[in-house]
């Protein structure tokens, strides 16, 4: 271990905001017991070996060097900086503050009516407290974090499971501070704030690298802050995971390995579309198939696959993205939108010459799809004659297992009820039947009638299913689905659930 004679001072470590991958590497207790602080990781130019930065009391202390040797991963090494031990203490409690005790500090930030406002805070106190109200979002598996400047105070929304939940609320000195600092991180324009704008960063959190997607919007109040909250754990999500009918899953994967054809999935934003069409493609051999992605954005990232996001402002849409795929020689095309005519013609043409295409619309169901496909300017023959399958889907939540043992406010579920989702999804196969009721423009009830001969299943009839068998509740499929589909619901079912 090399010993480093430069000392650090104390007005740097008041400030200091030591990197969360090095905070990893040694325990809190650790760090406290050793006095010592670390601060970022360096590459090792002669070997693979990385090297720990900390601030320390004694870098010649040979002891204090071993046990700091024993404390630390493998194959990395310490170099040590001289700091004064009064300042070490001092910032020992506001380094381990964000990655461990990041409610009393989000708390420490919240809005009270009696304290008088300020003009500015501290830049290190803003980061701190980002840093924490992006750890606790994580912990509390929610998929996008909603800063909202009010009058008197900042509002921050979790949406978990598909519903927001109010997080807390800050002092308004808050208010500018937020988006200035999710700016930075985010590599925006920082001077701008009557616009809006996009951007990404990923964060270090509980040993995962977490992907952040901002969107900053202006509003009458100050900007509005909007992150989708990215992690690695769908990147292996697969068709068994999502829970979907056996029946349904074997359907699903028949038409996949089709040698060519149009599968279509449809549901409203959030209703897991992507998920589904990415657990898809985990089931293709993508070693022997050349496949490749488009998407608005790249969300998940899969190994063996050739992925692009579109860049409308750069003249890289939908249809310059396709048209460019195609030269690529591809097998399997996932594009993540159909949103012209122009663009779905050329997913036609795609199927038509050998290729099997994965995409979306936004339609209500299964049915309502086609309609929507053929108003995009689609030839009913072409797609009668080209479309493999329609999946429509929606995401409700599952009853927590905590509350129905013993209820409590303190359980996973955070007192709502409900914990974790569920996939409900109607499967239309396009079989010769159907697919001569497409090219002759027949009407959505006759397609309709035709498909349940065939076995197929409506949002109704699987709603049901999964509230007899207690894996729904009929609130949430009144949330989701509507008076419409609750009212379809027989007396009996309703009886036996009450």
């Amino acid at each position: 271990m090399s010993v480093s004679v430069d000392r650090l001072s104390t007005q740097c470590l008041q400030h200091l905001i030591p990197s969360p991958e090095a905070l990893a590497c040694l325990p809190e207790a650790s760090a406290k017991r050793l006095l010592s602080i670390p601060l970022a990781i360096q590459a090792n130019a002669h070997d693979n070996n990385s090297v720990l930065l900390l601030a320390v009391v004694s870098p010649e202390d040979a002891t204090l060097r071993e046990r700091l040797a024993r404390q630390l991963p493998r194959h990395m090494t310490a170099r040590c900086i001289a700091a004064d031990e009064f300042a070490i203490v001092e910032a020992l409690e506001k380094c381990y503050e964000t990655t461990l005790h990041a409610q009393p500090l989000i708390e420490a930030c919240g809005y009270r009516s009696d304290q008088p406002p300020a003009e500015s805070v501290e830049p290190s106190r803003v980061i701190r407290l980002i840093e924490a109200i992006l750890r606790c979002a994580y912990l509390e598996r929610a998929s996008d974090i909603h800063v909202s400047t009010a009058v008197n105070f900042v509002n921050v929304r979790l949406r978990v499971d598909g519903v927001l939940r109010d997080f807390t609320q800050l002092h308004s000195m808050y208010s500018m501070a937020i988006p200035g600092r999710l700016k930075v991180l985010a590599m925006m324009d920082i001077a701008e704030s009557r616009l809006p704008q996009d951007g990404q960063f990923t964060q270090f959190i509980e040993g995962v690298n977490v992907d952040f997607r901002v969107s900053i919007f202006p509003t009458i109040n100050g900007e509005n802050c909007v992150l989708r909250v990215l992690t690695s754990e769908g990147t292996n999500q697969s068709l068994q995971s999502l829970g979907l009918p056996c029946a349904m899953k074997e359907a699903l994967l028949g038409c996949l390995h089709k040698p060519n054809g149009l599968i279509v999935f449809c549901g409203p934003t959030g209703s897991g579309k992507s998920t589904s069409l990415h657990a898809l493609l985990s089931e293709l051999d993508r070693n022997a198939l050349n496949i490749m992605t488009l998407e608005d954005p790249v969300e998940t990232v899969v190994t063996g696959v050739c992925q692009t996001s579109i860049d409308p402002a750069r003249s890289f849409g939908y249809t310059e993205g396709l048209r460019a795929m195609l030269r690529q020689d591809p097998d399997v095309m996932l594009v993540g939108e159909v949103r012209d005519s122009l663009s779905s013609q050329m997913m036609l043409r795609a199927t038509m010459t050998g290729h099997q295409v994965l995409t979306t619309v936004h339609a209500s169901n299964a049915i309502a799809a086609i309609g929507r496909l053929l108003d995009l300017g689609i030839c009913p023959q072409m797609l009668s004659a080209n479309l493999t399958c329609i999946a429509s889907q929606r995401l409700i939540r599952k009853p927590c297992p905590d509350c129905l043992q013993a209820p409590s406010s303190t359980c996973q579920c955070r007192g709502s009820g409900y914990f974790g989702r569920q996939v409900v999804m109607e499967l239309l196969e396009v079989t010769p039947t159907i697919a001569a009721l497409i090219s002759t423009g027949a009407q959505h009830d006759q397609i309709f009638e035709a498909a349940c001969l065939n076995g197929f299943e409506s949002f109704r009839v699987q709603t049901d299913r999964l509230v007899s068998e207690g894996v729904a509740d009929v609130a949430e499929v009144h949330r989701v689905f509507g008076y419409e589909a609750m009212s379809d619901y027989s007396s009996s079912v309703i009886e036996n659930i009450q």
